[in-house]
This record gives structure tokens, sequence and C-alpha cells, in this order.
């Protein structure tokens, strides 16, 4: 699961669309941090759309990671912060992750992500 978390992270960071599609399920929802929610078929599209250049580029850092793990799912709570130039971009946030293992393979089927006030 840190493992997959960790590309996950990576893949939101470099916008990697074909690698988002892989880590997630084809019935992929989320609940984005100012509440609405989205397929990730929907997502994916925007996200196609709206590729960011070089100088707006930021990375997602995950600091901790908290893994409840069953036979073919699971639950990980990932707290993580947006970093441009050095610098966290905002408040960290926490995402509860559900991700299920079908067909020998692991993918992500929700996300529920909020700010973390300090």
């Amino acid at each position: 699961m840190r493992t997959l978390e960790s590309e996950l992270a990576t893949a939101l960071s470099s916008v990697d669309v074909d690698r988002l599609s892989q880590l997630w399920a084809d019935d992929f929802v989320s609940t984005m941090v100012d509440g609405h929610v989205i397929t990730g078929k929907a997502r994916l599209k925007a996200l196609r759309a709206k590729k960011p250049d070089a100088a707006s580029q930021v990375t997602n850092e995950n600091q901790k990671i908290e893994i409840q793990a069953h036979d073919d799912w699971a639950v990980v709570l990932v707290t993580s912060s947006w970093i441009a130039a050095g610098k966290p971009v905002g408040d960290p946030y926490q995402a509860t992750h559900v991700w299920a293992k079908r067909n020998g393979r692991w993918r992500l089927i929700a996300a529920h992500i909020s700010e973390v006030k300090p």
C-alpha cells in the first residue's frame, strides 16, 4: 500500500493521467476538499484538458500514512501537503483512500479529501 500511495502522489504531482487511470478503478469516485464529488472518468478528462506548465509545478508530499489492510481491500489515511518552490501551499490535507483488489490488482475505488486545520 505504501508503494501505491507513493505512486499515486507522484502521478498526481506530475499529472500523469495514464498512471492515474491505472491506479484508479473504473468506478472511482472522489469527494474533493471543497465538497464536490467527481468520478474518476470526469477527473481524468479535466486533467487531460488542463496540463500544468513547469512554472506552476507543485508536488504532493505524503507526511503520514496509516494503513488498515484486509484480504482484498484496504483503508488508508494519508496526510500530505502540496509544495511549490520548496514551500507548503495552504494547509495539509488528509485523504481517506479505499483500495480494492480486483482481478489481482489493487485499484483505488474511493477518496475523501479534507484540509487539516492547525
